[in-house]
């Protein structure tokens, strides 16, 4: 199998009196409805607080999977998307090496 990593980052202006973890609260609340396993968490990367959405889910029998990081940055929220033909474990890995290499790096 030819695993099938993508990914893709977006930032959009958010209104200062707008809680990040209750934007992303309501999108994976959103997801419910479809029949992908999700997973919500918070994480924090050096100073970096992030809240995620992790999805997984089979289509005939090939994985899935999905991870949404978000972070607010100023009047900012930065989101990264990664996507893959692969089980949400590998992905997860994936995830915390883009993570650290950009929160973590040594300067």
């Amino acid at each position: 199998m030819t695993q099938n990593l993508q990914g893709r980052i977006s930032a959009q202006l958010m209104e200062d009196d707008t809680q990040l973890k209750d934007e992303v609260d309501q999108m994976a609340d959103s997801f419910k409805t479809q029949s992908a396993k999700i997973n919500r968490t918070s994480g924090k990367y050096g100073s970096v607080i992030t809240e995620e959405i992790e999805l997984s889910t089979s289509e005939g029998n090939e994985d899935v999977a999905g991870i949404f990081v978000f972070t607010r940055y100023e009047n900012k929220v930065y989101m990264v998307l990664l996507t893959s033909n692969s089980d949400i474990t590998k992905l997860e890995k994936y995830k915390n090496q883009l993570m650290n290499s950009v929160f973590l790096a040594q300067k």
